[in-house]
């Protein structure tokens, strides 16, 4: 998903979603439980001017809608014909280029179509054989080099492939032992060193691997009592300050902890009200300010919540109309 270091964010049943600049190497990631939730509505910066777009998938391919900082532009086909995996169908620059390249993880490897700002060009294969977890798969920048790298969560632990840029590189084995949550399972940057962290939900609280570019260090307890949502829990820069905070959303409303590199701060109350969509909630900068905005995606259309550093501000329509897709993580695996 990223206009400063990391606006990385990971949903509880799918993830997706950057770099010190402006871009966004990634935050992406297929569901563990195949919760189709999202229905193929993604946003990422496509275009690479620091703000996130907004993504369908459908059958017959993938749309986009530019953000202009107030709003969502019309409909742009990126894709002339059909583009998703029975896996997952992700966005996030492998490239390093600042803009999100479109990835389809199938059960027999991962194909990449690198964004040239305006559409989505031809496929490449990026595995030559399959490449994906059991637990998840992610794509987000864990060795600080600013392109998204593939990783997959499996029983046994975390494995690596490093992006060059044209091609997912041979396995690493980042974990010698299993490292993954009950409640949710993300790779984002909290430390604010420009690697992505690995990151656990688990009822009794988070725990955080740091990334040293080469492995997840020990684990670290970030909070001292459980902390997740009922509608979800997620990770990404709301305070811009580089480093990703912990969000949870509840039927009665947002809460946040920043993080100041180290810890998970105390709760913060970020909206007064309710505030999920029937189709789903995320949190990315949409607006090019270097903070993730709050944007809920409804059967009506797509709200958008601003951060200003400190809560989320009044509710701004983006779409004037119904804007999600058909396509989302296949659970046969």
């Amino acid at each position: 998903m990223r206009l400063n270091n990391f606006l990385m964010l990971c949903l509880i049943g799918f993830a997706l979603l950057w770099s010190t600049n402006i871009v966004s190497p990634g935050r992406a990631a297929i569901s563990p439980d195949c919760n189709p939730g999202p229905k193929g509505t993604q946003f990422a910066d496509v275009t690479g001017d620091g703000r996130a777009d907004a993504i369908v998938v459908n059958f017959g391919g993938i749309t986009v809608r530019r953000s202009d900082g107030a709003r969502f532009m019309e409909n742009a086909r990126w894709t002339g014909n059909t583009f998703y995996g029975d896996i997952g169908t992700l966005f996030a620059d492998v490239t390093g280029d600042g803009r999100a390249d479109a990835i389809a993880v199938n059960p027999g490897g991962v194909t990449v179509r690198r964004s040239n700002g305006s559409e989505f060009l031809r496929n490449e294969i990026w595995t030559t054989n399959p490449y994906y977890g059991s637990i998840g798969t992610y794509f987000a920048d864990v060795t600080g080099d600013g392109r998204a790298d593939a990783i997959v969560v499996n029983n046994g632990g975390i494995t690596v492939r490093r992006s060059d840029g044209n091609k997912f590189l041979p396995n690493e084995l980042w974990t010698e032992n299993p490292y993954y949550g009950a409640i949710e399972n993300c790779f984002a940057d909290v430390t604010g060193d420009g690697r992505a962290d690995a990151i656990v939900v688990n009822s009794g609280g988070i725990t955080v691997r740091r990334s040293d570019g080469h492995r997840f260090l020990p684990n670290e307890l970030w909070t001292s009592n459980p902390y997740f949502g009922n509608i979800g829990s997620f990770i990404a820069d709301v305070t811009g300050d580089g480093r990703s905070d912990a969000i949870v959303v509840n039927t009665g409303g947002i809460t946040v902890r920043r993080s100041d590199g180290h810890r998970f701060l105390p709760n913060e109350t970020w909206t007064d009200n309710p505030y999920f969509g029937e189709i789903g909630i995320y949190f990315e900068d949409v607006t090019g300010d270097r903070k993730a905005d709050a944007i809920v995606v409804n059967d009506r259309g797509v709200v958008g919540r601003r951060s200003d550093g400190s809560r989320f501000l009044a509710n701004e329509a983006w779409t004037g109309n119904p804007y999600f897709g058909e396509v989302y993580p296949i659970c046969d695996r």
